[in-house]
């Protein structure tokens, strides 16, 4: 079967040594790439859709943590600069609690998001 996509991976048995490990290139094909989870997942719909958690906040650095309890995914966002809705959401954490965000944030429209937000940590499934 003819591949159509260049891929690397790399992965350890302890997460903690999953930074210093070495890619590894695979192909896919068709049949093997799930299309439709990643479109579950830049819509944040089924076991990607993100919901409020809380915020991290450590000294001047801050976070907004959005989780998927029934999936165990979750993401932490570092926030470059606030705006009136962060605000709102940081003045009102409990009225927000465990409520989907998007599409008031869309966190997967990245010229718009940029300006405010920056990727700290990838999706992680603790399950």
């Amino acid at each position: 079967m003819q591949s159509f996509l260049k891929a690397y991976e790399r992965s350890t048995h302890v997460e903690e040594e999953l930074e210093q490990a070495a890619y590894k290139e695979i192909t896919l094909t068709m049949s093997e790439y799930d299309f439709e989870k990643a479109e579950l997942a830049v819509t944040q719909q089924g076991d990607f859709e993100m919901k409020f958690g809380e915020f991290l906040i450590f000294d001047l650095i801050s976070y907004l943590v959005l989780e998927n309890e029934e999936s165990g995914y979750n993401v932490a966002i570092y926030i470059l600069k606030g705006d009136s809705f962060l605000d709102q959401l940081y003045a009102n954490e409990s009225a927000y609690q465990g409520k989907r965000l998007y599409p008031l944030l869309n966190l997967w429209n990245l010229v718009e998001c940029s300006k405010w937000f920056t990727p700290a940590l990838s999706l992680e499934n603790n399950l």
